[in-house]
């Protein structure tokens, strides 16, 4: 199976370590945090990869080359400028088989990918299911609402209207996608995000867009703050599934 990994952004929130290090190729537990989720990804057979790259791409390049050190295959979307998180997608339209992973290159993951894809198997005429978890934080996250049947009624994104009072049902970094989901592109723009543009113009379409809720553990590391927790739940061996019990139900703004 194939995965996506948007890897162009400049990582301003990791400044000023990011400004001669691709945020991909911050460490974590003295390795990249990029090569947790391609280990990952090929531990559940999803081994050919395609990474864009713009910021010090040359670095990442040279780092995880044709990714045969993993044993996977790695080919790069090099796009003259950043094109969000879904844009580059236009340059590997005709090389993506039916369905594909997403990944966000700033997680740290512990995370049964093949868990997800067998979900989405099994959800009616699904183009694509999103992986959401509570967060400890959720005035902090973009949310969804759902049905009785897990499937995405609307979503929620940041930042949040204020005295809204919002269900605890955060969307993560983690896509399976069907390859139709590239026709809900916006066309006005060649920036484009799936959860500004894709997902909710797929919605808009009556498309069917599902929900996988998990409490595996699933970090954005992509701020100096939750850097430093990931590295302290590596230490302390904490990586295990999260009692999603411990945090809100509702993010109050």
């Amino acid at each position: 199976m194939q995965a996506f990994i948007p890897a162009e952004g400049r990582g301003t929130r990791l400044h000023p370590e990011t400004q001669h290090t691709p945020k991909p190729l911050i460490l974590i537990n003295n390795k990249p945090v990029l090569e947790n989720i391609i280990v990952t990804l090929k531990k559940y057979n999803i081994d050919e990869i395609f990474i864009s790259v713009v910021y010090l791409k040359e670095q990442i390049k040279a780092y995880f080359k044709d990714g045969s050190k993993w044993g996977c295959k790695i080919q790069y979307i090099e796009p003259e400028i950043p094109m969000g998180t879904a844009g580059a997608l236009r340059y590997i339209k005709n090389d993506l088989q039916t369905q594909f992973i997403v990944v966000y290159c700033d997680y740290y993951i512990n995370f049964n990918f093949q868990k997800l894809i067998d979900f989405h198997g099994q959800c009616n005429n699904s183009i694509s299911t999103i992986v959401t978890q509570k967060f400890p934080w959720p005035e902090q996250g973009d949310h969804i609402e759902i049905n009785q049947d897990n499937i995405i009624q609307k979503f929620i994104s940041r930042p949040h209207a204020p005295n809204l009072k919002i269900a605890n049902r955060a969307s993560t970094g983690i896509y399976v996608c069907n390859k139709s989901i590239l026709e809900h592109m916006s066309l006005n723009s060649t920036e484009q995000y799936f959860e500004k543009d894709l997902f909710p113009n797929a919605l808009r379409d009556n498309q069917n867009l599902y929900s996988y809720f998990t409490e595996e553990y699933i970090e954005d590391m992509g701020s100096h703050e939750r850097r430093e927790k990931v590295k302290y739940d590596i230490l302390t061996d904490n990586l295990r599934n999260r009692n999603s019990n411990d945090f809100p139900d509702y993010a109050y703004t």
